[in-house]
């Protein structure tokens, strides 16, 4: 490869990164999944993923423009359990990217 194209390489990770950072997306799945623990690797397996949906979707963008979608059951109401869940996951998320950030501006 040469170097131009190295350098367009590293251009387009760059870009992926910061567009990466700068956006906090939190999706929440439900459906039929089982969990094993793989002792050897470490690592959770997954079954029945093609099989989940989608519940709720929130994007938190760095200068705080925030989309989320929530469900409703029949009539348009909000399921609350979901929303509990998601509120949780999204509130986690966040606390976790804002102490990346302290941490990476500590350094400098």
């Amino acid at each position: 490869m040469s170097v131009n194209g190295k350098l367009k390489e590293l251009e387009t990770r760059v870009e992926n990164m910061v567009k990466d950072f700068t956006t906090l997306t939190v999706r929440t799945f439900s459906g039929p999944v089982t969990a094993t623990f793989d002792q050897p690797s470490k690592t959770w397996i997954l079954s029945g993923t093609d099989k989940l949906e989608l519940r709720a979707y929130t994007v938190i963008k760095l200068d705080g423009d925030t989309d989320t979608v929530l469900p409703v059951k029949d009539g348009g109401v909000i399921d609350q359990e979901i929303l509990a869940i998601h509120a949780q996951t999204v509130k986690a998320s966040s606390e976790a990217r804002a102490a990346l950030i302290k941490g990476i501006v500590e350094l400098f």
